[in-house]
């Protein structure tokens, strides 16, 4: 008796471990890193990267963007999933996009960047950037991706530049300095890079 209660539980536990392994297989997200605030006008990138890959070497990612705020200009390559599928293309009067990347190099793990894209912010407002669903991180043809991710962006209008005047000295004249990154002395900004014209 106690040999046929083993051999039953020896056949179903590898049935067991098999079930666990394909259900953890859906573990890979898709990461938007976008910038949270832009001016009208600014130019700039948003890029997407697979978190947890086990083995990929495809993704396809399908999704919208609000086309009234964002104008999509270019979608590319970055990091190891390094060729464009042809099929890649969007549609600026709808905002929708279908990018594919994959590479020959070899199945990728860990954190793996996907691609990114150029946007030109438009008017002022709240700009969603959202994956859909169809969107897939493939490993060998099997579909890793576990849920799908969404981006928010401020566009804000350009800040009016202000003049910081200083005071001459007896031999020399004055000089007057501008930002344009950093328009008000009086104001904290995220961005730590200044641009400065004098």
């Amino acid at each position: 008796m106690k040999h046929a209660l083993l051999r039953i539980l020896a056949s179903i536990i590898p049935l067991l471990s098999v079930g666990f392994f394909a259900m953890s297989a859906k573990a890979a997200t898709v990461s938007i890193q976008a910038p949270a605030e832009v001016v009208v006008g600014q130019t700039f990138q948003v890029r997407y990267t697979v978190l947890d890959a086990k083995a990929i070497d495809t993704v396809r990612l399908i999704g919208q963007y609000t086309p009234a705020l964002l104008s999509l200009s270019t979608m590319s390559p970055s990091g190891q999933l390094d060729s464009k599928s042809p099929s890649t293309a969007f549609n600026q009067a709808n905002g929708t996009f279908s990018y594919g990347a994959f590479t020959i190099a070899g199945a990728m793990d860990g954190s793996v960047g996907a691609g990114a894209f150029t946007f030109k912010a438009l008017e002022k407002g709240v700009a969603t950037i959202q994956l859909n669903s169809g969107s897939l991180v493939l490993s060998s043809g099997e579909n890793q991706l576990a849920g799908l991710a969404s981006a928010q962006i401020r566009i804000v209008d350009p800040k009016a530049t202000e003049e910081v005047r200083v005071q001459p000295s007896s031999t020399s004249s004055t000089l007057v300095v501008k930002s344009s990154s950093h328009p008000n002395q009086n104001a904290w900004y995220r961005d730590s890079e200044v641009t400065l014209q004098w």
